[in-house]
Protein backbone atom coordinates (compact mmCIF):
# COMPACT_ATOMS: atom_id res chain seq x y z
CA UNK A 1 0.00 0.00 0.00
CA UNK A 2 2.90 2.12 0.55
CA UNK A 3 4.01 1.95 -3.23
CA UNK A 4 0.96 3.02 -4.13
CA UNK A 5 0.28 5.43 -1.90
CA UNK A 6 3.86 7.24 -3.57
CA UNK A 7 2.73 5.73 -6.92
CA UNK A 8 -0.68 8.55 -6.16
CA UNK A 9 1.09 11.41 -4.65
CA UNK A 10 4.74 11.76 -5.85
CA UNK A 11 5.07 15.26 -4.38
CA UNK A 12 3.84 14.28 -1.03
CA UNK A 13 6.30 11.35 -0.46
CA UNK A 14 9.85 11.61 -0.63
CA UNK A 15 11.48 10.77 -4.02
CA UNK A 16 14.68 9.38 -2.77
CA UNK A 17 14.66 5.26 -3.49
CA UNK A 18 17.05 4.88 -1.23
CA UNK A 19 14.83 4.97 2.00
CA UNK A 20 13.25 2.24 1.23
CA UNK A 21 16.01 0.24 2.22
CA UNK A 22 15.93 1.46 5.65
CA UNK A 23 12.11 1.53 5.73
CA UNK A 24 11.64 -1.99 7.48
CA UNK A 25 7.59 -1.35 6.97
CA UNK A 26 8.68 -1.38 3.07
CA UNK A 27 9.65 -4.16 0.77
CA UNK A 28 13.32 -4.93 1.41
CA UNK A 29 14.30 -7.04 -1.73
CA UNK A 30 17.53 -8.72 0.58
CA UNK A 31 14.41 -9.56 2.84
CA UNK A 32 11.75 -10.67 1.16
CA UNK A 33 12.50 -12.08 -1.93
CA UNK A 34 13.09 -15.85 -1.83
CA UNK A 35 17.07 -16.27 -0.63
CA UNK A 36 17.59 -19.10 -2.64
CA UNK A 37 16.32 -17.26 -6.04
CA UNK A 38 18.61 -14.32 -5.61
CA UNK A 39 21.40 -15.20 -7.65
CA UNK A 40 19.60 -16.33 -10.43
CA UNK A 41 20.03 -14.52 -13.51
CA UNK A 42 17.08 -12.80 -14.95
CA UNK A 43 13.64 -12.42 -13.16
CA UNK A 44 14.90 -11.01 -9.78
CA UNK A 45 11.94 -9.03 -8.78
CA UNK A 46 8.83 -10.11 -6.48
CA UNK A 47 5.59 -9.18 -8.76
CA UNK A 48 2.31 -9.07 -6.42
CA UNK A 49 -0.94 -9.33 -8.41
CA UNK A 50 -4.17 -7.36 -6.94
CA UNK A 51 -7.29 -7.53 -8.47
CA UNK A 52 -10.28 -5.21 -6.70
CA UNK A 53 -13.78 -5.73 -7.38
CA UNK A 54 -15.55 -2.82 -7.48
CA UNK A 55 -19.79 -2.59 -6.34
CA UNK A 56 -21.79 -0.87 -8.84
CA UNK A 57 -21.13 2.67 -6.39
CA UNK A 58 -17.41 2.61 -6.54
CA UNK A 59 -17.76 1.46 -10.35
CA UNK A 60 -19.47 4.81 -11.14
CA UNK A 61 -16.98 6.57 -8.35
CA UNK A 62 -14.31 5.22 -10.64
CA UNK A 63 -15.84 6.61 -14.05
CA UNK A 64 -15.95 10.19 -12.26
CA UNK A 65 -13.00 10.20 -10.94
CA UNK A 66 -10.70 9.10 -13.14
CA UNK A 67 -12.91 9.35 -16.57
CA UNK A 68 -12.59 5.86 -18.17
CA UNK A 69 -15.30 2.55 -17.56
CA UNK A 70 -14.28 -0.03 -15.46
CA UNK A 71 -16.04 -3.79 -15.28
CA UNK A 72 -15.50 -4.03 -11.67
CA UNK A 73 -12.69 -5.68 -11.79
CA UNK A 74 -9.36 -3.32 -11.00
CA UNK A 75 -6.08 -5.18 -11.76
CA UNK A 76 -2.94 -3.88 -10.65
CA UNK A 77 0.65 -5.49 -10.59
CA UNK A 78 3.27 -4.06 -8.50
CA UNK A 79 6.87 -5.07 -9.02
CA UNK A 80 9.48 -4.84 -6.81
CA UNK A 81 13.11 -5.20 -8.38
CA UNK A 82 16.10 -5.87 -6.63
CA UNK A 83 16.76 -2.11 -6.20
CA UNK A 84 13.53 -1.49 -4.07
CA UNK A 85 12.00 0.43 -7.02
CA UNK A 86 8.15 -0.44 -7.15
CA UNK A 87 6.87 -0.21 -11.08
CA UNK A 88 3.17 0.00 -10.84
CA UNK A 89 0.54 -0.46 -13.58
CA UNK A 90 -3.22 -1.32 -14.20
CA UNK A 91 -2.70 -4.56 -15.63
CA UNK A 92 -5.70 -4.57 -17.32
CA UNK A 93 -5.65 -5.96 -21.51
CA UNK A 94 -7.42 -5.19 -24.60
CA UNK A 95 -8.72 -1.87 -25.67
CA UNK A 96 -8.08 1.21 -23.78
CA UNK A 97 -4.87 -0.84 -21.95
CA UNK A 98 -2.48 2.27 -22.65
CA UNK A 99 -4.96 4.95 -21.29
CA UNK A 100 -5.55 3.16 -17.76
CA UNK A 101 -1.62 2.92 -17.40
CA UNK A 102 -1.32 6.64 -17.84
CA UNK A 103 -3.56 7.12 -15.47
CA UNK A 104 -2.25 5.17 -12.70
CA UNK A 105 -1.13 7.36 -10.23
CA UNK A 106 -4.90 8.51 -10.41
CA UNK A 107 -5.80 5.05 -9.92
CA UNK A 108 -3.56 4.21 -7.42
CA UNK A 109 -4.82 7.08 -5.57
CA UNK A 110 -8.36 5.48 -5.63
CA UNK A 111 -7.69 2.10 -4.51
CA UNK A 112 -5.27 3.65 -1.45
CA UNK A 113 -8.02 6.27 -0.60
CA UNK A 114 -10.34 3.20 -0.29
CA UNK A 115 -8.30 0.55 1.66
CA UNK A 116 -6.42 0.76 4.63
CA UNK A 117 -4.00 -1.70 5.77
CA UNK A 118 -2.89 -2.53 9.20
CA UNK A 119 0.08 -4.63 9.32
CA UNK A 120 -0.17 -6.79 12.27
CA UNK A 121 3.08 -9.70 12.85
CA UNK A 122 2.61 -12.84 13.44
CA UNK A 123 5.47 -13.04 15.67
CA UNK A 124 6.21 -10.03 17.91
CA UNK A 125 7.29 -8.29 21.38
CA UNK A 126 5.44 -6.63 23.57
CA UNK A 127 6.83 -3.78 22.58
CA UNK A 128 5.50 -4.29 19.31
CA UNK A 129 2.37 -5.24 20.51
CA UNK A 130 1.77 -2.25 22.61
CA UNK A 131 2.85 0.12 19.41
CA UNK A 132 -0.17 -1.87 17.44
CA UNK A 133 -2.74 -1.04 20.20
CA UNK A 134 -1.25 2.79 20.44
CA UNK A 135 -1.58 3.02 16.76
CA UNK A 136 -4.99 1.84 16.82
Amino acid sequence: MKALQEHAEPGRFPRARSRYRTDESFYVWERDFPINLQNRKGGNQSIFRLEFELNEEEIVEFKETIKSNLNGTLPIEIKMSRENRPSIRVSKSGKGAANFNSKSPKIAGFVAQKISFNYIPAVRTDKEALSVIEAL
